[in-house]
């Protein structure tokens, strides 16, 4: 599978070309630990590794080796002059967070770098960190499901598990405070349920993890010294199991990336989830991901030439929708995001594996 890009490789050294405003990286002898590790990769693997800096979207089946490759890009950026403390990778879940910070410091060990010299975070923990900058508080981090038996000794599971879901839409997906929730005259259960919630969280001074994204990402719209710094410390971001991101994650990574959009996102082959996330960022569909067929050793590279920089502003900025978009009485009408809709019900036990 090609790379589908109109950036012209430069020919000689001290050129730049390119189409879209997109630099084209300057040949350089590479160390040989990177160029070593380049060669140990598929065509593909090493094209996606290597492509110009901009906004890319990586797509490939399970196995075929996507974090390998998002590994060797770091290495790459590194190796071609990317300062490694303007480097961010962001993926899911802590699990894979540790793994992915291990490969990563393996492969910059060589070129005589610390641990760590390289930012590995999943989202929440990023947020967190946001957070933690802006002088806000970040404990006690509140267990939703404890508050809610504290709030009601009867609730049962299933109902847990609705609210929890039907909390983090509002808060991630919809992206509304109580305070927006409470503008309304005539609030529904779930909406009455959220305030109650809300009020429980304000009254112990603490936040849920929900709070860790959500947050971060209003504070960052509303300070812009604060936006400068971190888009300076993400001026490289590169975001694994992009399938699995919710709207504000998204977000939170557009608007870090902005307004250069280094942004190289990895995600599975998953033609809906493809369709979903090119339609999300205005970007027209590739033919030639339409009709993608990968083998497990194929990674499909489609650099988002057609996604200008304002249209990254202009989704990373819009504000959140408001409640009177919803069909249904409770607030909670149909929260169409292609992306977090594949999460279905997502209990806070499992939110607590991803900070």
């Amino acid at each position: 599978m090609r790379l589908v890009d109109d950036v012209k490789r430069p020919t000689r050294p001290g050129k730049i070309s390119g189409s879209e405003g997109r630099p084209a990286i300057l040949p350089c002898v590479l160390p040989s630990s990177v160029s070593e590790r380049l060669d140990r990769l598929a065509p593909d693997q090493r094209e996606a590794a290597t492509a110009p800096p901009g906004p890319v979207l990586c797509v490939a089946p399970a196995g075929s080796g996507k974090t390998t490759t998002l590994v060797a890009r770091i290495a790459w950026l590194v190796a071609t002059g990317a300062d490694p403390a303007r480097i961010t990778a962001v993926t899911f879940n802590k699990r894979a967070a540790d793994e992915m910070a291990a490969r990563v410091d393996a492969a910059l060990e060589p070129l005589g770098l610390p641990p760590g010299s390289v930012r590995v975070k999943t989202f929440h923990a990023l947020g967190r960190e946001i957070l933690a900058d802006a002088g806000e508080r970040v404990e006690p981090l509140l267990d939703r499901e404890s508050v809610l038996r504290d709030m009601w000794p009867e609730i049962d599971r299933g109902a847990i598990r609705r609210l929890d879901d039907a909390f983090s839409r509002l808060k991630l997906d919809i992206g509304v405070t109580a305070a927006q929730v409470g503008e309304d005259p005539e609030p529904g259960p779930i909406a009455r349920a959220f305030l109650g919630y809300e009020g429980a969280i304000a009254d112990a001074g603490g936040l849920d993890f929900d709070d860790l994204v959500a947050r971060a990402l209003r504070l960052l719209e509303a300070r812009p010294l604060l936006l400068r710094r971190w888009r300076a410390r993400c001026t490289h971001l590169l975001v694994d199991e992009t399938q699995d991101v919710d709207r504000s994650q998204l977000r939170l990574a557009l608007l870090l990336a902005a307004p250069e959009n280094r942004i190289f996102l990895v995600g599975d082959d998953d033609q809906s989830f493809i369709s979903s996330l090119l339609g999300t960022l205005g970007v027209r569909r590739s033919p030639n991901v339409g009709t993608l067929k990968l083998t497990p050793h194929q990674i499909a590279l489609l650099p988002l030439a057609s996604l200008g920089k304002d249209a990254v502003v202009e989704l990373a900025t819009t504000g959140p929708r408001s409640l009177a978009g919803c069909s249904n009485p409770n607030g909670l009408g149909p929260v169409s995001h292609p992306v977090s809709n594949r999460l279905g019900s997502r209990p806070t036990q499992v939110a607590r594996e991803h900070c």
